[in-house]
């Protein structure tokens, strides 16, 4: 179910890893190059003495970045690596991840209203009941909320056919005369065939469908604040946290690293802060079109339904002769 938001979700880390490694490669042929010209013995002590001739230099004027242990400075030097990487990658291509990363997390609210953690981590009990008291096409819009047309049509006409109330003659429906007793969704279809033909459009269709699940109240329209509230927590404290990490520099001349680590937050920040925002509006938009099309959340007898109707499925694939 909803495979294709997996497959988004690991197209977006490989196109980062992509470009993260696309951002460091020429740095790291330059690197290799200095290092070849260098008299040093080991990487490790080339990247040591390489940091210890920068910061001590004029240009910067940050004593005491390096502290005296070559691990710490390593790993210093490692941890801001990757975050200008990182830095580089997001502001290069910020359009590029507010709109993935909105369709990402827009289908992926969809997915948690519309669905429950039986949906995704497939129920294992057994229902061995038929849920006869519901037609097919119900039963078949609450498990999915997907409209599969006209396999539900054709199953509908095949019920009807064995009921005796309609016949399949030279390619045509001839409808009969039977006592056998038909659901509201058997008369519905009965009474659109018309000349042998079964006329009726997907969408009047997809409405019936929807109004029939409302209507036994299995499925409800859920009103809601589509905006994401951590999603506005985080935006405001990442806009919040600007001046004071500014304020946190001016006053801190004195510790080098920490000034250092204020100046890039000073510049990652609203950036973060844009993406942040942008996911949100983005998400939105996603999540309602998704929605709007198919407005409907399962009930709590809707969801009672759905779990003995994915019980009667367990028992029929694990039980019975059908592949």
């Amino acid at each position: 179910m909803m495979y294709y938001k997996m497959f988004f979700k690991w197209g977006i880390i490989i196109l980062f890893v992509f470009l993260a490694f696309k951002e460091f490669l020429p740095s790291f042929y330059l690197m290799q190059a200095e290092y070849e010209n260098s008299n040093e013995r080991s990487v490790s002590e080339f990247i040591y003495q390489s940091i210890k001739e920068e910061v001590s230099s004029d240009d910067y004027g940050l004593p005491g970045v390096v502290i005296g242990s070559k691990t710490l400075t390593l790993i210093y030097f490692i941890v801001m690596d990757v975050g200008y990487i990182t830095f580089m990658v997001l502001f290069k291509y910020i359009w590029w991840w507010i709109i993935l990363l909105g369709i990402y997390y827009g289908l992926k609210r969809y997915s948690k209203v519309k669905f429950t953690e039986d949906d995704f981590y497939h129920y294992q009990g057994y229902f061995r009941d038929i849920l006869s008291q519901y037609s097919v096409d119900v039963l078949s819009y609450i498990d999915q909320f997907e409209f599969r047309y006209p396999s539900i049509i054709v199953a509908m006409i095949l019920q009807l056919q064995k009921k005796g109330v309609v016949a399949i003659e030279n390619h045509k429906l001839i409808k009969k005369e039977s006592m056998t007793s038909t659901n509201v969704s058997e008369n519905y279809l009965l009474q659109h065939i018309d000349r042998g033909k079964l006329v009726i459009s997907k969408k009047d269709f997809e409405d019936y469908v929807i109004q029939m699940a409302v209507e036994e109240k299995l499925v409800k329209k859920l009103h809601m604040n589509f905006v994401s509230v951590w999603g506005n927590v985080l935006i405001i404290m990442m806009l919040f946290l600007f001046p004071v990490f500014l304020l946190l520099w001016s006053i801190s001349n004195s510790n080098a690293v920490f000034m250092e680590i204020s100046i890039y937050a000073i510049i990652v920040m609203p950036v973060i802060g844009i993406i942040l925002l942008g996911i949100n509006i983005i998400s939105w938009m996603v999540f309602s079109v998704k929605y709007k099309r198919n407005p409907g959340v399962r009930t709590k007898k809707g969801k009672e339904i759905n779990l003995r109707l994915e019980g009667l499925k367990n028992f029929l694939k694990d039980f019975s002769a059908l592949d």
